[in-house]
């Protein structure tokens, strides 16, 4: 049986992205591990995984450990907005004034 590990969501966008990564994609990749509103990408050993070019590692220098993540964690906007309005600072749109 074969899975198909990049599947697309309903509007044929990429359901995940793989290494290797934009500097933009980095930074973005590494906003959610660091936000503190979503669980972030761990090692067998419990590590925060940290985002580079080629991948997922463990520490600065360290090998590769996994070269995919899903796409909506390289949105730096979305990654924003979701954690100010976990914070209360930011109105959810039915919210007057």
């Amino acid at each position: 049986m074969t899975t198909q590990l990049n599947q697309s969501s309903p509007s044929n966008e990429p359901t995940r992205i793989d290494a290797p990564w934009t500097d933009k994609q980095v930074e973005a990749l590494n906003l959610y591990q660091q936000s503190g509103v979503f669980h972030p990408f761990t090692s067998e050993g419990g590590a925060d995984l940290i985002a580079t070019k080629n991948g997922w590692v463990e520490k600065e220098g360290g090998p590769v450990v996994q070269t995919w993540a899903h796409s909506f964690m390289a949105d730096a906007d979305a990654i924003k907005q979701h954690k100010e309005l976990m914070s209360g600072s930011m109105k959810r749109p039915n919210q007057e004034g």
